[in-house]
Order: structure tokens, then sequence, then C-alpha cells
């Protein structure tokens, strides 16, 4: 099954030991918004990946694999 980019994201998260809020000012964005995006309910823009990409030190890739 797929690995939507949600699931993908918490796992960076919590890998990092960040909370929602952590990451949500890290790139800028509200918390609820992080929540949204982890249970897929929301769809991130490019810009945010790379935010996140960038916060996380990982590359982009790892939201296509």
């Amino acid at each position: 099954s797929t690995i939507l980019i949600g699931e993908k994201i918490k796992t960076l998260r919590k890998q990092n030991k960040e909370t929602q809020l952590d990451l949500a000012r890290a790139i800028g964005q509200v918390r609820s918004t992080i929540a949204c995006y982890e249970t897929d309910q929301r769809f991130p823009t490019f810009d945010v990946l790379v935010a996140i990409a960038k916060h996380y030190k990982i590359s982009l890739d790892y939201f296509a694999e």
C-alpha cells in the first residue's frame, strides 16, 4: 500500500522528537495545519514540502518514494 505524505511527515517529526507545534513554528504554519497534513485531511503545498525538507535536512525525494 502507498504511504501517504501525511504519514511521512509524522514519521519525520517523531524521529526528530518534535511536537506538531515545534514543526509548525519552524516552517511558519499553525499546529492545526500540521495535524491536517499528518492525517491527510490537507495536502501540503510544494513550498511547504520544501520547508519541511530543509528543516529536517533531507531530500525532497523522501516524499516521492
